[in-house]
Formats: C-alpha cells, sequence, structure tokens
C-alpha cells in the first residue's frame, strides 16, 4: 500500500497493515456504541514532511466541523483507535524550510532517521 499527498513524489508511508475492528450496534436507539480499531503496521517506512503534518490537521478541521447534531438524532459513540508500529523507520527532512525537490530521495537531501523495534500509540 502506498499513501501519497497531493504533491509530486510526497510519499507517507508504506506497507500493508493489518487492520481489525469491532462495530458492534446495540439493539436500543440512541444507545451509546463503542468502535475499536486495531491497526498494525509491520516495517513501515514514513517518510513525515511538513506538508503532511498540515494535511493531517487540516482532515482533522473538517471532520470536527459543522453545525451540531439534533438531540433527537444524537448517539453517543466512542472510537478506541490503537495503531502499532513495528521495526518502523521515521525519516525527516532537516532541509532549511523543509522545500525539497524530491523528499523521500536521501542522496539529495539532508535527512534524519530514527529506527524503532516497536511503539503502541
Amino acid at each position: 500500500m502506498q499513501g501519497k499527498t497531493g504533491r509530486p513524489f510526497l510519499s507517507l508511508f508504506l506497507t500493508l497493515p493489518q487492520i481489525k475492528c469491532n462495530l458492534p450496534t446495540p439493539l436500543r436507539w440512541n444507545e451509546a456504541r463503542q468502535w475499536d480499531f486495531h491497526i498494525v503496521f509491520d516495517q513501515p517506512a514514513i517518510y513525515l514532511l511538513r506538508d503532511h503534518v498540515t494535511l493531517l490537521t487540516d482532515l482533522g478541521k473538517d471532520w470536527s466541523a459543522g453545525p451540531p447534531v439534533d438531540i433527537l438524532h444524537f448517539i453517543p459513540m466512542k472510537y478506541v483507535i490503537t495503531i502499532v508500529l513495528k521495526n518502523y523507520s521515521l525519516s525527516f527532512n532537516v532541509n532549511d524550510q523543509n522545500i525539497v525537490d524530491s523528499p523521500n530521495d536521501p542522496d539529495v537531501n539532508s535527512m534524519c532517521f530514527l529506527l524503532v523495534s516497536e511503539g503502541q500509540y
């Protein structure tokens, strides 16, 4: 799996994740629900740019925007998201202003690498 952003040559990270979801729906109307997501990446290479942080921030703002829901249609939801990264590498571009032509190419850019055996977030 490869995630791409709108700018050319900007990959974020890339291995196939293992995703497990538990999405129960209670029988009673408007009863609280809890949806669990467990996502495991094994050996992903993550190339994080300032543009990716901006993209994720904007997505969060978009998802939380909008008018409040009418109380008659409100359903309390709790989302539990567990992300596990196994043997991952995190690469940051440390060029001035983070302006680069080929952001994932370590031969052209100054990069800082972080290698981690396992982490859960």
